[in-house]
């Protein structure tokens, strides 16, 4: 190698010759050592100005990275391979044009949102997100459900009625590097009414339900469970078990802490005691 940097060095043609950055960028050369401190100071000044040069450059070289064959074969080597079969793919086929009628004959039209949402750690607290950067250095993730980008689409467009149905992929990260995210696959049925005092919209959900299991013999031998996630039944529960209106709010909170923190049965207790509820109200 040195006697690579003497020979470019000595070329008898001036131009031939490098200059000092083009020396320093050339592989002949190591690469300069930094403190391990001194390179976080570094890379936390870059990230402290996202539009800034110093940022736009790193990202530049993060996407001018080269793919080795290897890893190009590997990526997504164990998603596919093995698992394609004729009879399936015609089956999930026919599940999917039964399924869709079924929300055709409720009046659903299929409607698909934007694929990518900005990364936002307060929507999925807790759940692990596909998350990618785009040329910019933006923080874009791949759907965790159906759900947020459809709210996110009605939202912007100020839709206040609709009926839609969706069948597509959601995506889950996988612990390995350089590997394909996990894909599932969701359906989502949603019903948008301008009326807020009607349960026909709930109502027709559960029916639609049960109308798709009729449709397929094999799962009517089976046992569910419907899950109904509504705030006003949490109300009528807390309410029926004697807590004052007022403090329902605080009330709802605990029950969100609970899901969120983990806590225990006794530690909920303990929320409970302290808006000086009765312990009836408590262990109801």
């Amino acid at each position: 190698t040195q006697k690579k940097v003497i020979e470019w060095l000595l070329k008898h043609d001036p131009a031939l010759r490098p200059t000092a950055q083009e020396l320093l960028k050339s592989e002949l050369l190591p690469p300069p050592q930094m403190e391990e401190s001194e390179l976080h100071e570094v890379l936390q000044h870059t990230m402290a100005n996202v539009n800034g040069k110093a940022y736009r450059t790193m990202v530049g070289q993060l996407f001018a990275q080269n793919l080795s064959p290897v890893m190009d074969y590997t990526y997504d080597i164990d998603l596919y391979k093995g698992s394609f079969s004729f009879s399936s793919a015609k089956l999930q086929q026919h599940v999917y044009e039964a399924i869709t009628r079924i929300f055709k004959k409720h009046g659903a039209v299929r409607l698909h949102t934007p694929l990518l949402l900005p990364r936002n750690r307060k929507l999925y607290d807790g759940c692990e997100l596909a998350c990618f950067m785009d040329h910019s250095g933006m923080l874009v993730t791949l759907p965790f459900d159906l759900r947020m980008a459809f709210a996110r689409f009605v939202a912007r467009n100020n839709i206040t009625q609709l009926k839609r149905y969706c069948i597509e992929r959601v995506f889950r990260p996988r612990k390995l590097d350089r590997a394909h995210p996990r894909e599932l696959l969701e359906c989502a049925f949603d019903i948008i009414t301008p009326v807020t005092n009607s349960l026909l919209p709930d109502a027709e959900t559960i029916y639609t339900i049960s109308e798709i299991i009729q449709e397929f013999p094999a799962l009517q031998e089976r046992n569910y469970n419907i899950y109904l996630n509504h705030t006003s039944l949490l109300k009528a529960i807390l309410l029926h078990s004697g807590t004052p209106e007022d403090k329902l709010s605080q009330a709802s909170n605990i029950l969100c802490d609970a899901v969120n923190e983990k806590l225990s049965l006794d530690e909920v207790k303990t929320k409970f005691c302290n808006l000086s509820l009765s312990t009836i109200n408590v262990l109801t």
